[in-house]
């Protein structure tokens, strides 16, 4: 029984040893946008922190969804989860993207209240 408690042990650290090699890159360090007149606008890579938990929201990369907005064909997204990591990094840092062109708002690359958007997450995924 010890020895399988053992082999069960080292099995799962060489599991998450494997994990953490397969998924540094998620922690790669990225820029986010700095707005020099306040707003938000539409290409911005912004990180978005939960006033609940205090975690920011990020991409699990290990979890893909089908994304069908009616806007796109076969698109792939990734589950999302809020994490304790507050460096910006490839898994928190998302892109500000406007859903539609058709959307009724203007076309000045801010973003409006009200406005559909999308969030992406970095292609460094």
């Amino acid at each position: 029984r010890k020895l399988q408690e053992y082999f069960h042990r080292k099995n799962h650290s060489l599991l998450l040893k494997g994990a953490a090699q397969t998924l540094k890159h998620t922690l790669d360090p990225l820029p986010t946008t700095s707005a020099p007149d306040g707003l938000v606008h539409l290409g911005d890579t912004l990180m978005l922190r939960s006033s609940c938990t205090g975690g920011l929201l990020q991409a699990d990369v290990q979890d893909p969804v089908e994304v069908n907005d009616n806007s796109r064909r076969e698109a792939v997204g990734m589950a999302l989860s809020c994490g304790q990591m507050l460096a910006p990094c490839a898994r928190n840092v998302l892109t500000v993207s406007r859903v539609s062109d058709d959307d009724g708002f203007p076309d000045d690359g801010c973003l409006r209240y009200g406005q559909v958007i999308r969030l992406g997450a970095s292609m460094a995924l």
